[in-house]
């Protein structure tokens, strides 16, 4: 499939959707969420959002559905957080800023994952996106307060950027995402990575409630994952990172990515 065709029929299909707006999302931040992941292929998100037409809305930001975002992920030096993750610790946390490239908003958020699954994020909000954030007194403090970390002993190590589509189911419960163009560069070891042809699906919502996406995505064959961005980042720019517990993750996506398509 060519670049221009794939986008040409991604605009139709997100054009079809009814518009939710930034200001009718605050009515489910859903910041204390239950969260489920699944991975496909970019060739066969156009075929899922069509499914997906009645039964939710696109948000739209300035006239755009299809939105920019930039992340940067902080770690100690030993890349403690990652570890965790990597070893399959629970009580475990990430932190990171986020810029909302179109709405020009940037935040420093904090996601936490508790050992029943349940994933909570706080964030304050930052003038813009800067390695050197965590030196400031106001996010040094939130840092401090929200986890076990000390900021001055953590670094920049991982930039990621990736596009974003937001759907929202139309009874207003539940949040999809659904990331693509997803890039890396690694702060420390200056390598950069992609996994252009991944697409990341995410469900947010209260509870683990049966959810229409997951019935569609089920007749496409695709089912629930667990993958992280900052860890997958990592590992495909870090080669010091330990890695045992994602080869067969990176060999699964190897093989997804470079299907026919």
């Amino acid at each position: 499939m060519e670049s221009m065709d794939f986008q040409t029929e991604l605009t139709q299909v997100l054009q079809k959707h009814d518009p939710i707006t930034l200001d009718q999302m605050e009515n489910i931040r859903l910041m204390n969420r239950i969260d489920r992941k699944f991975m496909t292929r970019l060739s066969l998100v156009p075929r899922i959002l069509q499914e997906t037409i009645p039964l939710y809305y696109v948000q739209e930001v300035l006239g755009q559905r299809i939105s920019p975002y930039a992340t940067l992920y902080f770690d100690t030096e030993e890349l403690t957080m990652f570890n965790l993750h990597h070893n399959k610790k629970l009580n475990r946390q990430k932190i990171r800023m986020r810029s909302y490239v179109d709405s020009h908003l940037s935040f420093l958020e904090i996601k936490k994952k508790n050992n029943k699954g349940m994933t909570k994020k706080v964030r304050i909000k930052v003038n813009s996106l800067s390695r050197h954030i965590l030196e400031e007194d106001k996010s040094s403090r939130f840092v401090s307060e929200q986890t076990p970390y000390d900021s001055a002993s953590l670094l920049p190590q991982l930039e990621n950027d990736f596009s974003r589509i937001t759907l929202v189911n139309k009874e207003m419960t539940e949040r999809l995402t659904i990331d693509f163009m997803i890039r890396f560069r690694n702060c420390r070891t200056h390598i950069n990575g992609s996994a252009d042809n991944l697409v990341i699906i995410e469900i947010k919502s209260d509870g683990d409630a049966e959810s229409p996406i997951v019935r569609i995505l089920s007749e496409f064959g695709i089912r629930p994952v667990s993958i992280s961005k900052y860890c997958l980042g990592t590992v495909l720019t870090n080669p010091g990172a330990k890695h045992n517990q994602f080869k067969r993750k990176l060999v699964y996506i190897n093989k997804l990515t470079n299907a026919c398509l």
